[in-house]
């Protein structure tokens, strides 16, 4: 993300790295749901939202071999994968530490654990 005049944020770089367009880039973020990120802040509007911004949630078995982090996953109250009926984790097996959102590679925590290799808790 890079800041281009007036402080608006342009996905154009990203677009150009990952050959998804701008437009289908700003639908994978909540910028839809929150107003005025300038004023707000996200982590007070998130909150609002219900929109978990201090941990990643993931499905492991979504998870494992499509790198990517579901939107929908950090919503507060969701819990669970609808596709796979599996507990979301956002908690570090071997650190014990909340899966960071911001992290060197999407594919592990932190402290190096691989997130491929989190458990599957299926809900009885």
């Amino acid at each position: 993300m890079v800041r281009g005049d007036a402080g608006k944020i342009s996905l154009e770089l990203l677009s150009n790295i990952t050959g998804i367009t701008e437009r289908e880039l700003w639908s994978m973020t909540f910028n839809d749901k929150i107003m005025d990120t300038t004023n707000l802040g996200f982590i007070r509007t998130g909150f609002k939202l219900g929109i978990n911004s201090y941990a990643d949630k993931i499905c492991p078995a979504c998870f494992n071999g499509n790198f990517y982090q579901k939107k929908i996953w950090n919503y507060t109250v969701n819990v669970i994968c609808p596709i796979h009926n599996l507990y979301l984790v956002n908690e570090c097996p071997r650190c014990n530490s909340k899966i960071s959102p911001i992290r060197k590679t999407l594919k592990k925590c932190n402290c190096g654990f691989e997130l491929k290799l989190l458990d599957h808790v299926k809900v009885e």
